[in-house]
């Protein structure tokens, strides 16, 4: 499993970059933390990158290192890279890297990837081109009302599932995963169990239905999830609502759980993760969301 965490050089980065390395990390997985500055103009680019090579020569750091660096050392304050690299000192140089990005390599504590990658130009144009550069199974990103735009549009358009880090807290976190027992949702649920049984949580299935056929329907899906937590040895609990979905999903996650959420071809789910709903549930909620692809 492979993480981007992506920074935007503002006050949500810290939490976002804090938050996701920590769940990386206790999972096991690969991560790449990328930063976007604003591009130059066109008819400069070849001044800005004769400037970015000499400043690599003459050991000036390039734009983005700031951020870089600053991302380098919290990860290192966490323990989570070696505070050496090969012997060395830090490098302190972004190299070219695959897709037009520059980048600096480094290996975690545990012998994970882990890497550091810098574009400029248009925030959501340069993290889709990321992910076509390099496979990755979970896009991570801060929620700000600022950019609701980018989150909204990389809710559609990302070929990964997307993690939008909101109000992240020192605590012991629960999962909780809405459910409507489609593919998705249960790659939702497989993900959840697995998150709660690495980082020994407890786990909650909501499932909101419309009819008793479907409620019926939902015992029956949720049982079978039972057995699954018992085999993993994960505590869990279920709940099942009538209502508006997204006031049951932010209702139910309050703000000490992480909440899954899968993409359904059909019903309240498709529409929630992919129209405005995603965002309501984003602004109206307060705790970190996974969307599933």
């Amino acid at each position: 499993m492979r993480f981007l965490i992506c920074l935007r050089g503002d006050r949500l980065s810290r939490p976002t970059l804090h938050f996701a390395a920590l769940m990386a990390s206790r999972l096991s997985t690969d991560m790449t933390v990328l930063f976007v500055a604003p591009g130059v103009r066109r008819e400069f680019t070849q001044e800005a990158d004769l400037a970015r090579e000499k400043m690599n020569e003459w050991a000036i750091d390039s734009p983005g290192m700031g951020v870089i660096k600053a991302a380098r050392d919290h990860l290192e304050s966490l323990g989570l890279i070696s505070s050496e690299d090969n012997g060395n000192a830090y490098p302190d140089i972004l190299e070219p890297g695959a897709g037009g990005a520059l980048e600096l390599r480094m290996a975690g504590r545990d012998g994970e990837h882990v890497a550091f990658r810098f574009r400029q130009g248009d925030a959501l144009e340069q993290i889709l081109e990321e992910m076509k550069t390099h496979r990755y199974d979970l896009l991570v990103i801060g929620a700000g009302a600022r950019h609701s735009y980018l989150v909204d549009r990389l809710l559609q358009f990302s070929t990964s599932s997307v993690l939008v880090v909101k109000n992240p807290l020192d605590i012991r976190y629960k999962v909780l995963v809405a459910t409507d027992a489609s593919p998705a949702a249960h790659r939702a649920e497989l993900l959840a169990i697995k998150t709660a049984s690495f980082l020994k949580m407890e786990l909650k299935f909501l499932t909101v239905v419309r009819n008793d056929e479907e409620r019926e329907f939902m015992k029956k899906h949720l049982e079978r999830m039972n057995n699954l937590c018992e085999l993993k040895h994960v505590p869990c609990s279920a709940v099942t609502a009538e209502g508006n979905i997204v006031k049951e999903i932010i209702k139910a996650a309050g703000d000490d759980h992480i909440a899954f959420i899968g993409r359904s071809r059909h019903g309240a789910l498709k529409k929630l993760v992919f129209g405005s709903k995603a965002i309501k549930i984003i602004n109206g909620g307060n705790c970190p969301i996974v969307f599933m692809k």
